[in-house]
């Protein structure tokens, strides 16, 4: 517990806090580890929806730095097929030296349309080259990626982009997909393999391609998210994948405080019962 006074209209105070985490078989890797936060009293408050928040914490391991995800999960209703599926693609220095060139390959899915591929960030400057209509390559030249040993966050990296399914796509249809990644003239660390299937709706419910809206979009300080269904959970997820914060609710519409995130790009998880749709907005 912490208490504060004289906190003045729209003034932050931070309160920094580290845990240490048990090791296997305790906690293992892709358990949820979950954060609770309350304050109180709220009876001067206007706005009391704001004072609880909940965070959640996926555990990953340190002994498999390389990796794929795809943020729409494993699976998309077939109406949302003409929608982006966006793609984070990790990767690390694990070796004992800086690495100088970095390649990352891959192999798009025969459905998937290369024609709308879309790189949106990445940690370091990079080019992309496609060849034979399905085959990324994304270059980092003269990268310099320290090794692991040397420093730990300047070893690492990403690129995120996004695509369409082809057209075509019907009920049934698997998406694949898992990336080499190159680290000078050593052999390729290949990465996982993610996959989306295309599904049918389980009830009229589902979300609809206009049933949410962003605005505004760029944001600055505050994302108001609008929905003709009711609202469960919103959760936003940074561009490695990192959830950076999960709000409980039960709302057509709440507005995000998204004030003390970095510029760049990130993705809004929203669900509604059982169903869920990945938005991506801008912090300017």
């Amino acid at each position: 517990m912490f208490d504060f006074t004289d906190l003045t209209p729209f003034e932050s105070r931070t309160i920094k806090l580290e845990f240490n985490v048990f090791m296997p078989p305790t906690v293992n890797s892709d358990d949820v580890l979950v954060f609770t936060s309350e304050i109180l009293p709220v009876n001067s408050d206007i706005t009391p929806e704001d004072n609880s928040y909940t965070l959640e914490q996926i555990v990953v391991n340190s002994y498999d730095p390389n990796d794929k995800r795809v943020l729409q999960g494993s699976t998309i209703f077939e109406e949302e097929k003409g929608n982006y599926l966006d793609y984070i693609i990790r990767f690390q220095n694990t070796g004992t030296a800086s690495a100088i060139n970095v390649r990352i390959e891959d192999v798009l899915d025969a459905k998937l349309d290369w024609k709308t591929l879309q790189p949106l960030a990445s940690s370091h400057d990079y080019t992309v080259e496609v060849t034979n209509e399905n085959k990324v390559a994304f270059i980092y030249d003269n990268i310099n990626l320290l090794a692991q040993s040397d420093d730990e966050e300047l070893s690492q990296g990403y690129i995120a982009f996004r695509i369409k399914p082809k057209n075509d796509v019907v009920v049934g249809d698997i998406i694949e997909g898992e990336a080499a990644i190159y680290f000078d003239f050593n052999a390729p660390i290949i990465t996982n393999m993610v996959s989306t299937e295309i599904v049918a709706p389980l009830s009229i419910n589902q979300f609809h391609k206009q049933s949410v809206r962003l605005f505004p979009n760029p944001a600055q300080n505050v994302l108001e998210v609008v929905s003709n269904q009711i609202i469960d959970q919103l959760t936003i997820v940074d561009i490695n994948g990192r959830v950076l914060k999960a709000i409980e609710l039960s709302n057509l519409e709440y507005i995000v405080d998204v004030s003390s995130l970095t510029k760049g790009v990130y993705f809004l998880e929203i669900k509604s019962g059982t169903n869920k749709t990945v938005r991506r907005f801008i912090k300017s």
